[in-house]
């Protein structure tokens, strides 16, 4: 057997151990870095802290549910992960008409008065030959 024979059967036995070393987690698991299995979180919940192996006994996963940004005012900016809440940024804007209210009341009667303005403006305008240069004219119900 020559020397690269050697090295070819050398890297079959390393990569045949490796994989008979691995551990792999049941469906619905995620794998720690110690080779613990943990279940995953159901949907809508993300895993808030590992489980763990600790003094010989086993502590399982402990999940919160994912925050809704919208139930809380706010923005989201990336969704809930298996290891990792919703994270949510600034307030939606709103409007509130309380500090307007009187704005708006004051433009909308500002606004009656010039269109009655320019009303009587645009009559008085008009005339008819009868009072012409008289600024009233008033007819007495016996004439009429």
């Amino acid at each position: 057997m020559n020397q690269t024979d050697s090295k070819r059967v050398l890297a079959i036995f390393v990569g045949a151990l490796s994989t008979l070393c691995v551990n792999t987690c049941p469906e619905n698991h995620f794998q720690l870095p110690d080779s613990l299995c943990c279940h995953n979180c159901p949907e809508g919940w993300y895993v808030a802290m590992n489980c763990s192996g600790e003094n010989g006994g086993h502590t399982g996963v402990s999940c919160n549910k994912c925050s809704r940004c919208e139930d809380i005012g706010q923005i989201t900016v990336s969704n809930c992960t298996q290891f990792a809440d919703t994270q949510c940024m600034g307030q939606l804007p709103s409007i509130t008409l309380y500090g307007c209210l009187p704005v708006v009341v004051a433009v909308f009667m500002l606004a009656v008065i010039v269109a009655v303005c320019l009303i009587r403006v645009s009559k008085s305008g008009e005339s008819d030959e009868s009072s012409a240069g008289e600024p009233f004219h008033i007819k007495d119900a016996e004439t009429v």
